[in-house]
């Protein structure tokens, strides 16, 4: 679980700090960095929400696992 939270944190600083480091430059050739700024954060969040999309099915997915794993032990033991 804490694998999976370390690298979703790791995936949105470098995916943020990607697409801020694109706008700073497209805002620096053509001379309205506020404007890319906003263009760029607004980009970014696609990507980042389709791949927060993927790991939490995952975990919940692995969870779901744990749980039925689980009671199919306790159903051995009685």
């Amino acid at each position: 679980m804490t694998n999976a939270l370390l690298k979703i944190t790791l995936i949105i600083f470098l995916n943020l700090l990607a697409f801020l480091s694109i706008g700073i430059i497209l805002g620096a050739l053509f001379g309205n960095r506020a404007q890319f700024l906003v263009y760029s954060v607004i980009i970014s969040i696609i990507p980042l929400s389709i791949f927060l999309y993927i790991e939490i099915k995952k975990t919940l997915n692995k969870l779901n696992n744990i749980s039925k794993n689980n009671k199919k032990d306790e159903g051995n033991t009685k």
